[in-house]
């Protein structure tokens, strides 16, 4: 365990506030993508990533750190551990280990101030996408899940009236193609400007150029599992069955870290434009969104 939370320092960074003495309890939302909108073959991309206040944060990080090295894991990956490959290779013949480790993690998850998740089906996505928007990068799927769930974040300051939106920094996953384009359309939304961080390490020629953060193997265990949801929704839920050593952690995470698993139905050109172009009360008031 170390003494120095790199989570700890970004609350600060964000809101300038004295955190040891505890003035501002700062929130902070990490969240990571699942599915690739270039790739002709995926059927859904969803972004999906928790909330909570930088102590909480702190504290399972150093938790999580423990109980991943404890099962000799450097890189917590959900896909890997689902399909037994990477870190997790030579796993299927230790499922037994798995399944604890994967309880342990989720009971982590517990403290978690609220979930937010939205899924895109794809090909309804480009059958409704109207010639004005087809080919404009700052409406592909990954910008609009994205920013999808910045606006439910906001929902919920609405409703809760705390913690003030600026009080809340908004953390995505480094290196997704439309990246700048989410940054755009958050900004011009009145939505706190987003923050692009890796998830693992980055290290060049044996040196640590920057730290990867913790918080984003927890997002990374949310978008992989509402992408397989939300996949196996459009096939009939004919994957899904195969997906039972898992699947019980999204009905866990559900029903104890509050927050909705949107999917996204857009029945007609009229709605998607609604999806583009509205703040997430305007969405939600349209019934674009669908609590799974």
């Amino acid at each position: 365990m170390t003494s120095y939370s790199l989570v700890e320092h970004l609350a600060q960074a964000v809101w300038f506030s004295k955190w040891r003495e505890g003035y501002v309890a700062g929130f902070t939302g990490y969240f990571d993508a699942s599915g690739d909108d270039t790739c002709k073959d995926t059927m859904v991309v969803s972004v999906a990533g928790f909330l909570a206040p930088a102590d909480v944060w702190t504290d399972i990080e150093t938790k999580w750190i423990e109980r991943t090295a404890r099962a000799g894991i450097h890189k917590f990956h959900m896909v890997e551990c689902a399909n037994c490959t990477g870190e997790f290779a030579g796993w299927h013949e230790r499922e037994n280990d798995r399944q604890r480790l994967l309880q342990d993690l989720v009971k982590l998850m517990v403290p978690l101030t609220r979930k937010f998740s939205c899924a895109i089906p794809l090909r309804l996505y480009r059958e409704t996408l109207s010639a004005e928007y087809a080919n404009e990068p700052l409406y592909k799927a990954y910008a609009l899940a994205g920013r999808w769930c910045a606006g439910r974040v906001r929902q919920w300051v609405w409703q809760e009236k705390s913690p003030p939106l600026h009080r809340i920094g908004f953390y995505y996953e480094h290196g997704d193609k439309w990246q700048n384009e989410l940054a755009d359309q958050m900004v011009g939304d009145d939505l706190p400007e987003p923050n692009f961080k890796p998830k693992w390490d980055v290290i060049k020629n044996g040196e640590l150029i920057e730290k990867g953060l913790i918080p984003f193997q927890l997002a990374d265990v949310l978008t992989y599992l509402t992408f397989q949801r939300y996949k196996s929704k459009l096939k009939q839920m004919k994957d899904w069955g195969k997906m039972e050593p898992i699947r019980w952690m999204l009905e866990e995470i559900d029903a104890h870290v509050r927050g909705p698993l949107d999917y996204v139905t857009v029945q007609n050109i009229e709605g998607l434009n609604i999806l583009i172009r509205a703040s997430s009360h305007d969405l939600l008031k349209e019934g674009t969104a669908n609590d799974a």
